[in-house]
């Protein structure tokens, strides 16, 4: 948040202290953008190569639960319920007319939240594979998952 506060730009390039970009990403996402469409988010790849994320679907289960969960198989560029902020390219009106994320979130939830808050909205969101992204999951070490839960209830409170 602080960081979109001093930029000037149409677009915000999002990207994670963890990943490594492949020739070429930005240019992809910036080729998938357009004036409906808040976020564009890269292909996730692990450091082996094989697909970490594709674009968040998010349901609630028969138990009332809300769950977002990363989709893990190939896809064609579309438009999923959610995107992983971690190599995304944001349009700053969209990030600003919504305050950016949320910091009640530490660490997690807050790109569901926020991209949820984005199609309440009306913005459009979009997955472009043709954007490749390694990340190294967790990288800053177990404090990562120190408020899994916490961040799990305020999105369950908020969206199921």
């Amino acid at each position: 948040n602080a960081g979109a506060q001093l930029a000037q730009g149409e677009y915000l390039a999002h990207l994670n202290n963890d990943t490594e970009v492949t020739p070429g990403w930005l240019t992809a996402l910036k080729k998938n953008t357009s004036d409906d469409v808040a976020a564009v988010a890269a292909r996730l790849i692990n450091p082996d190569g094989s697909l970490q994320h594709a674009g968040i679907q998010t349901y609630t289960n028969t138990n009332g639960m809300f769950w977002a969960e990363n989709v893990m198989v190939e896809h064609d560029a579309y438009e999923p319920d959610a995107v992983s902020l971690a190599a995304t390219l944001v349009r700053a009106d969209a990030w600003n007319q919504l305050g950016g994320v949320d910091p009640l979130f530490r660490n997690g939830g807050e790109d569901t939240d926020w991209c949820l808050r984005a199609r309440k909205a009306g913005w459009r969101l979009r997955y472009c594979p043709d954007s490749t992204v390694m990340h190294i999951a967790s990288a800053s070490g177990p404090e990562r998952w120190t408020h899994v839960q916490d961040n799990i209830q305020l999105l369950h409170e908020r969206w199921a």
